[in-house]
């Protein structure tokens, strides 16, 4: 098993060298192929660290177990699916070799065993994300405004992690005694992680940024920076201090379904609109993590990976509309007479997101749901409830804009990257909403595993 270990960090390795020699020779179509074999080696070392039942490793800063590999293996997805849908932008280039330094701290953060490695993480997550929003002068808006964010965010992070050495000389993930320094160690730490993870009201920046970004890094913010950010707090949260976390988090999840679900009822524009559906599902997970079960945990896992693949392959076709100038969602009508394959995906990716039948959002909100009935927490899935019927109204007007007949519609011709993405994310939201078993017996490992 331990071989297993160094080949995923040779992987890790060998696909930065590559790459950058790839981005050298300036050759796009190199670059992607790279990115994507050894992202896919190494998704396929984690599925079979996961399959041969790993026992993990647990050294200072680091921790492999149940919960690591599958966190892992879903953001490795992901990332195939990210370089996928931003192959035919001019700044792939640039792009593909920052995402690999995000990549990489998306997996530090994943496999923390400290709150060192976490800070290390993030920086490494949020750093070459606002570099790439650089990359064009369109984009310095969201740049900027991403990048005060997260250094607040670092600035809250590094005085947390200050009080809780000072008040109990450790930064171990490790369960931690109650007392006023820890405490405000606490409230520091869980303030920065709710910025990068985007619950109410730390949550401002998240319209803005993810409207005037382009849809690829859109797709990896919502998609995957903001999971990585819910992963920090379940071990802030759960792990170091869960005698804070039941009832504060149980507040925040309403607050956040709330203000998400409200605010996007009114939004023209898609992407603003999604910004404030991905607010509203950060607070359906947040129900499952402040039960503090072992059923709550595993849904909320669920519900990660159900969002997290509903996100990306839905932007794979808001590239394919924004390409075209075409962002409101009036923009929209006539898709279905369009192409066939962008609406069916856009379709499925908001009933998913809604939570009807045979998708996996479906399955994540019922186990969400289920979790705080469970936990005496009723009230909890019934404003959950509420929640699911309020969001309802924004999202059945995209589909049935996508679905509404237009006299001059043409045919539009989708990229074999954008198509592969949205097939791809099609395929494993239908798998795991009519198949959950074959997710929930591992994120109920990963549950136990922490």
């Amino acid at each position: 098993m331990i071989s297993l270990f160094y080949a995923l960090i040779l992987a890790i390795a060998a696909m930065f060298v590559l790459n950058s020699v790839a981005r050298i020779l300036g050759n796009k179509k190199i670059e992607l192929a790279i990115s994507l074999i050894f992202t896919s080696l190494i998704s396929a070392v984690i599925a079979l660290m996961l399959s041969e039942g790993y026992s993990g490793i647990h050294a200072q800063f680091i921790k492999l177990n149940e919960f690591s590999l599958l966190l892992s293996l879903a953001v490795s997805l992901g990332m195939i699916l990210i370089h996928l849908i931003s192959f035919r932008e001019r700044e792939y280039a640039d792009f593909s070799i920052l995402s690999m330094f995000s990549f990489i701290g998306m997996l530090l953060v994943i496999m923390s065993n400290s709150i060192v490695t976490i800070f290390i993480g993030l920086a490494l997550l949020t750093v070459p994300t606002v570099f790439s929003l650089f990359l064009n002068s369109k984009w310095v808006e969201a740049g900027v405004k991403y990048f005060i964010v997260t250094a607040l965010s670092a600035g809250l992070f590094a005085f947390g992690a200050a009080m809780l050495f000072a008040s109990s000389g450790s930064l171990q993930i490790a369960e931690q005694s109650y007392d006023i320094g820890n405490f405000v160690a606490f409230l520091l730490l869980f303030a920065s992680i709710a910025i990068e993870s985007g619950i109410f009201p730390f949550n401002l920046w998240v319209p803005d940024v993810y409207q005037k970004s382009p849809a690829f890094i859109t797709s990896m913010l919502g998609g995957l920076n903001k999971k990585i950010g819910l992963i920090a707090l379940i071990f802030v949260s759960l792990i170091i201090f869960p005698y804070a976390s039941k009832g504060m988090l149980a507040i925040f999840s309403i607050l956040t379904m709330f203000y998400g679900n409200i605010a996007a009822l009114v939004q023209k524009n898609v992407k603003r609109m999604l910004a404030y559906s991905s607010i509203s599902q950060v607070g359906y997970i947040l129900i499952g993590l402040s039960t503090l079960s072992n059923y709550g945990i595993a849904s909320s896992i669920y519900q990660i990976f159900s969002h997290m693949f509903a996100f990306i392959g839905l932007f794979a076709i808001v590239m394919l509309m924004e390409a075209q100038g075409r962002h409101e969602i009036s923009d929209y009508v006539g898709l279905n007479k369009e192409n066939k394959i962008a609406a069916f995906t856009v379709a499925i990716m908001l009933l998913s997101m809604i939570g009807m039948p045979f998708t996996a959002g479906f399955i994540g909100k019922f186990m969400l749901f289920s979790s705080a009935v469970a936990s005496n927490m009723a009230w909890l899935a019934i404003i959950g409830i509420i929640n699911t019927v309020i969001s309802v109204y924004y999202y059945a007007k995209l589909i049935i804009a996508v679905y509404t007949n237009k006299a001059e519609a043409r045919p539009i011709i989708i990229s074999p990257s954008l198509a592969t993405a949205a097939v791809i994310s099609l395929v494993i939201v239908l798998i795991l909403g009519i198949y959950p078993s074959l997710l929930f017996g591992l994120a109920q490992g990963a549950a136990s595993a922490i």
